[in-house]
């Protein structure tokens, strides 16, 4: 019965989860090219420098009183101007577009280093503005690394989950280092069973996805979604200058190159 009683509770989640599309009028006016200065390259990512914002300020165009806002994207993630205008969601509906290439952007070569991690406050603010859907669907994601049903999930089930959300530690010594801190951390919290194994509560595990502390990545790196006429624009400054062994901006620490998912095109 008891089990019923789960499966019935879990298809009415899924019930309530199911939104129906809505036939929206969308447009295409004000796409005319956004242009920024080459030299900006060398600039941290902006509005005001190339257009460069930032992600976790996209948000579909809503009514005043819909409760749908912007999703927490970490702070160097972005998206050009000319992909997608900051205003357009203020405005009307439009078509969401397809993210082909990313400018992977240093400014500043010296300034690269691993970036520290969230203070405890900011993740404690997300957990009290979690909507009740985030939290519901947070909980299965819990229930379902629990696999003793313990009501709390050991270190190896982490590191599962962990390897499941993209995280190398075997790859990658950044994501280890974090992933180890992390581990110790909860340890000093005391969060272990009786054996001194980790034991990570459904509350803890709560906060540990809102604050993000194991994507770490680095200080002075960004990522910025380009429309594809600014990469074949930017594709051909990065071939000129490869052809006359040149620097892209004389002078400068920048670094770049130009990703389609996965693949380095340059």
């Amino acid at each position: 019965e008891q089990e019923q009683e789960q499966e019935q509770e879990q298809e009415q989640e899924q019930e309530e989860e199911v939104e129906e599309p809505r036939r929206e009028k969308y447009v295409r006016d004000e796409e005319a090219p956004h242009t920024w200065p080459l030299s900006k390259l060398a600039v941290r990512p902006s509005e005001g420098a190339q257009g460069f914002w930032d992600l976790s300020e996209f948000t579909v165009h809503r009514a005043f009183m819909e409760k749908r806002g912007p999703l927490g994207w970490p702070s160097h993630l972005h998206l050009s101007s000319d992909h997608t205008h900051p205003r357009w969601r203020f405005q009307s509906h439009r078509r969401l577009k397809n993210v082909i290439v990313t400018l992977e952007l240093v400014p500043d070569a010296q300034e690269l280093g691993p970036a520290p991690p969230p203070p405890p406050s900011a993740a404690q603010g997300v957990v009290a503005a979690m909507a009740d859907g985030q939290r519901k669907r947070l909980a299965r994601v819990f229930e379902m690394y629990d696999k003793h049903s313990a009501s709390a999930i050991g270190e190896a089930e982490l590191v599962h989950m962990l390897r499941d959300m993209g995280l190398s530690p075997d790859d990658d010594a950044q994501e280890a280092s974090a992933m180890l801190e992390l581990f110790n951390g909860l340890r000093r919290m005391s969060f272990t069973s009786m054996g001194g194994d980790l034991a990570v509560p459904a509350h803890e595990f709560l906060r540990l996805m809102a604050s993000k502390s194991f994507l770490r990545g680095e200080s002075g790196r960004h990522w910025v979604a380009l429309s594809l006429r600014e990469a074949e624009s930017l594709r051909g400054v990065l071939h000129l200058c490869m052809d006359y062994n040149r620097p892209v901006l004389p002078g400068k620490r920048v670094a770049l190159a130009l990703r389609a998912q996965e693949m380095l095109l340059d």
